[in-house]
C-alpha cells in the first residue's frame, strides 16, 4: 500500500473505533485485515490484468461479483475494455448486501452484463448498471424440472427452503 491509502485506512479505523467504541487491540486487527485485503486486491489486480492481455478473453463469466477477488477481476477487465457477465446464482434484493446499491450508477468491480432469473428479481435489486444491461433469462434448470415433474396441483403441500435470508 502506498503511504496515502495507508493514512486513509488509519483514519477509517480510528473513526470506526470511536463510532463504536472499538478497542485499540481490535482496531489494529482491523487494520490489518483492511490493509491485507488491498495488498491483496492490489497484487491480483497487476496478475489478472497481465494474464488477460496475454489470453485475450473476449468476455468473462462470473458467478458470484460481490466477492474480494470477482472485484479485481472485474476492475482489471475493465480497464482492459473486456467484457463482463454475472449469472444470478440465487436469492438478490434489498436485504443482500452483495446486491444493495442503493443510488449508486456505474462501479467498475461490478459486472457489464447480469442475467437474471426474472423480473420480479430485477424489480427487488438496487443494481449499479444500467437497465439495458440486466438481461431476463429466466431460471432454464428450475423450468425443465418443474416441466418434468409428475405433480399434480392440488395433490399435497409443498414447502420451499431458500438457504439465504430474503425479505
Amino acid at each position: 500500500c502506498k503511504e496515502d491509502d495507508i493514512k486513509k485506512i488509519k483514519n477509517i479505523v480510528s473513526e470506526l473505533g470511536e463510532e463504536f467504541d472499538i478497542n485499540e487491540k481490535d482496531q489494529k486487527k482491523i487494520y490489518l485485515y483492511i490493509k491485507n485485503t488491498v495488498e491483496r486486491h492490489l497484487f491480483n489486480y497487476k496478475l489478472y490484468k497481465k494474464l488477460f492481455r496475454r489470453i485475450k478473453p473476449e468476455l468473462i463469466v462470473e458467478f458470484c461479483s460481490y466477492r474480494n477477488l470477482m472485484f479485481t477481476v472485474s476492475k482489471a477487465a475493465s480497464d482492459l475494455s473486456i467484457k463482463t457477465v454475472e449469472i444470478q446464482h440465487g436469492v438478490m434484493g434489498k436485504h443482500h448486501a452483495g446486491y444493495n446499491f442503493g443510488s449508486v450508477d456505474k462501479l467498475e468491480t461490478f459486472p457489464d452484463y447480469l442475467l437474471m432469473f426474472g423480473k420480479a428479481w430485477k424489480d427487488a435489486t438496487r443494481l449499479p448498471i444500467a437497465e439495458d444491461k440486466l438481461i431476463l433469462i429466466g431460471w432454464p434448470y428450475f423450468e425443465r424440472r418443474i416441466a418434468e415433474s409428475k405433480i399434480e396441483k392440488g395433490t399435497k403441500t409443498n414447502i420451499l427452503f431458500l438457504s439465504q435470508p430474503y425479505s
